[in-house]
């Protein structure tokens, strides 16, 4: 998240199963981002 440029605060909330690597992300402003992670090769 940093590396774009985004500033965590480290609270991590994994969201529902069937969103397979989706988080909610909060960030030292206050606000909460969402982001998807993809795995390379698949």
């Amino acid at each position: 998240m940093e590396a774009a440029g985004f500033e965590p605060t480290g609270g991590l909330l994994a969201l529902n199963s069937y969103e397979n690597r989706v988080y909610q992300i909060e960030l030292n402003s206050g606000e909460f981002v969402v982001a998807k992670f993809y795995r390379t090769n698949r």
